[in-house]
């Protein structure tokens, strides 16, 4: 994905492949790739198995019917449309995840240290807002001390919006209750 003038954020710089299925036209390049990845920054491989489009007018990357690996986790990349020329991702659906929370701190940065537990689910971004359902199940957050543990839930998004009550939690050994929300759309 390095032809972007931007960097995607991407977890992986270099995929090792064999390609089959190989299609090579003025205007696309396609074809089905069975491959690894060293994820950055860690000894653990992404495998996928897959499809892959490539647009060579508009620079779109289309990857789609995409069965994936990582460590504990496995996850189906239904498609992923990334814009070479904007260098940015555009969409991307998700299904039958199975994930440890720990494997998908690879992919996204954003979650903290110390987070764990496990994630079922779906979930889908169009380019500005997300969709899906997930079942968290014995989430918690251990620092030097046990924030919180014993999460186990469904929870929706819709069009970026977050809201369950009610959550049954440990918080600093306390059962407690706890309400999830987003605080804007």
């Amino acid at each position: 994905y390095k032809f972007a003038d931007n960097d995607l954020g991407l977890a992986f710089d270099t995929v090792t492949a064999e390609v089959d299925n190989f299609e090579i036209t003025p205007d696309h390049v396609k074809g089905r790739a069975r491959g690894f990845s060293t994820l950055k920054g860690t000894s653990k491989n992404a495998v996928v198995d897959g499809w892959c489009t490539v647009d060579l007018n508009t620079l779109m990357v289309n990857v789609y019917n995409v069965k994936g690996k990582i460590d504990r986790t496995s996850f189906d990349l239904d498609s992923l449309v990334i814009s070479g020329k904007e260098g940015a991702l555009k969409s991307f659906k998700a299904s039958n995840a199975a994930a440890h929370i720990s494997d998908l701190r690879i992919l996204l940065d954003f979650l903290p240290e110390g987070l764990y537990g496990r994630v079922n689910g779906g979930l889908a971004y169009d380019g500005k807002r997300y969709n899906g359902r997930m079942q968290l199940a014995e989430c918690g957050m251990r620092r030097d001390v046990e924030i919180f543990s014993g999460l186990t839930t469904d929870v929706e998004i819709n069009n970026n919006e977050i809201k369950k009550e009610n959550v049954p939690v440990k918080i600093l050994g306390n059962t407690s209750r706890l309400s999830i929300a987003t605080t804007d759309s």
